[in-house]
């Protein structure tokens, strides 16, 4: 998957325009709306598909800060196998997010979209209804490899500490990240081993690198690929108005993601716990 280049990018994001007549359409819906597979600068579909693109990076975003801190929240040994699964997630969409603010989107092995011409005069991004050139067929497993894919032509570029960590595959396999993610959410002996291990090694004195094996590597993973998406996020300048009416990204996060949980729903929460016990 070919990518707009940093200072490419940077001027792609910035350019992004209000366009009131797509405003209810995600990017797939956009593309089942066009005839066109060819979307080129200067151009009302261009305009257009910029402007689906960039509010959907910019809700991955979004969606990705809040199962990184839900993955937080629910560190404990019961639940721990869920912490990673949301580590995983935070992760994804992080990664869908950074495609975004470079030209890119994928949602399966045919239908994905790509920069063609990355003239800053002349930009072209094209919606491809080809297989996708990787050795899997599951939507998760080609999104992690166009993701890598995009990011070697970046890579001289990524040279943060979020960012070294990020364009790396886990042991050279593009597809680790979900390979866990599978083996925890469908194996309930792979779910509660996690959960023994977590609880025989934890260590109050030693958080989070008390937390070994896949777990320890989820979680330094999913962080470098989240915090590299903010990296990114700021680097571009992305400012949709997906997160409206609140008065900003940072404003609508402490409101709905990073704020405690309401009184009442902590009420009703705790009055439901003693049920549990049988």
């Amino acid at each position: 998957m070919k990518p707009l280049p940093i200072p490419t990018a940077n001027a792609f994001v910035s350019g992004f325009t209000q366009e009131p007549a797509v405003a209810n359409l995600g990017v797939q819906d956009f593309l089942n709306t066009q005839t066109s597979n060819i979307f080129k600068t200067g151009t009302q579909q261009f305009n257009e598909l910029r402007y689906c693109l960039l509010r959907e990076s910019e809700q991955h975003l979004l969606m990705a800060i809040n199962c990184y801190a839900r993955a937080l929240e629910t560190l404990r040994a019961g639940s721990s196998y869920w912490s990673v699964v949301s580590l995983y997630y935070a992760a994804f969409f992080a990664a869908k997010s950074i495609l975004g603010n470079h030209g890119c989107w994928i949602s399966g092995a045919k239908s994905w979209i790509e920069v063609t011409n990355s003239s800053p005069t002349n930009l072209q991004l094209q919606f491809r209804q080809s297989q996708y050139t990787c050795p899997y067929s599951g939507s998760h497993q080609v999104t992690w490899c166009a993701y890598y894919n995009a990011l070697k032509s970046l890579s001289p570029f990524l040279t943060t500490q979020h960012a070294l960590l990020a364009k790396t595959p886990v042991n050279g396999k593009e597809t680790w990240l979900i390979d866990v993610r599978k083996d925890l959410n469908y194996s309930p002996l792979e779910a509660l081993q996690a959960c023994r291990d977590f609880n025989t090694n934890f260590n109050a004195n030693n958080v989070p690198s008390f937390i070994g094996g896949k777990s320890q590597t989820m979680l330094k993973t999913s962080q470098a690929i989240v915090f590299f998406a903010k990296e990114t996020a700021i680097r571009t300048g992305l400012s949709t108005d997906i997160w409206g009416p609140s008065a900003s990204r940072s404003d609508y996060s402490a409101k709905n993601i990073l704020a405690q949980q309401h009184a009442a729903l902590s009420s009703y929460y705790n009055a439901q716990l003693p049920s549990l016990l049988f």
